[in-house]
């Protein structure tokens, strides 16, 4: 199904963060870990937002969403833009400059064939280390944070790529953590993977490869 819509340019999170931001001063060694260095420019709401995330990662807490252990298929709808090259550039709060520019995109749904797999289960100790993307976010490996949000149960971390580009990854805390990032959204290519379908029917499921 295609459809036409209006996207902000994610790169100029940097020059937001860098002017809005409250300075951090605690160091790699407190509840932060290597998601925030001693220079990081940070809101309070944004530190605040990663150390939710870290506090959730070194639990043993899982969503209640599935709440069965077993094997499961992950289906993933994704969307992708193209800058059609009418941008424009603007000013938020009447002095951060960004690009505000129109493009068109597709939303691609596989019709319920499911992408990968993932195991379920449940642990007295984080079993988030488990999940090679949740790991890497952790342990500081996609990018710069330039920014961190949360809004009930959902943690949204955006980091700036060495080539300025911006990738958001949006972390669910309600659902099991092997079945995170449920969203993740690349500045550069435009494009968005979003988790909108899993089951258990083994018939489905059988020849997946694992989620990565």
């Amino acid at each position: 199904m295609k459809n036409t819509f209006k996207f902000v340019l994610l790169a100029s999170l940097v020059v937001f963060a860098a002017a809005c931001g409250k300075k951090n001063e605690s160091g790699g060694g407190n509840s932060y870990g290597n998601l925030v260095s001693n220079n990081s420019q940070l809101t309070s709401s944004s530190l605040d937002a990663v150390g939710k995330f870290n506090q959730w990662y070194k639990s043993n807490t899982e969503g209640g969403s599935p709440g069965v252990v077993g094997n499961y298929g992950l289906d993933y709808q994704s969307s992708s833009a193209t800058v059609d090259g009418n941008c424009e550039e603007r000013e938020l709060f009447g002095f951060l400059p960004y690009w505000y520019c129109s493009g068109s995109g597709s939303n691609n749904n596989n019709g319920g064939q499911f992408d990968c797999r993932v195991t379920l289960s449940f642990s007295n100790q984080s079993l988030k280390v488990n999940n090679p993307t949740l790991k890497k976010i952790y342990e500081g490996k996609m990018g710069t944070l330039v920014n961190a949000t949360q809004v009930g149960s959902l943690i949204t971390l955006q980091f700036q790529k060495s080539n300025g580009f911006v990738v958001s990854y949006k972390i669910d805390t309600n659902y099991h953590s092997s079945f995170q990032p449920v969203e993740m959204t690349d500045s550069e290519t435009g494009s968005v993977d979003r988790l909108v379908y899993y089951t258990m029917n083994s018939s489905l499921i059988t020849n997946l490869p694992i989620c990565d």
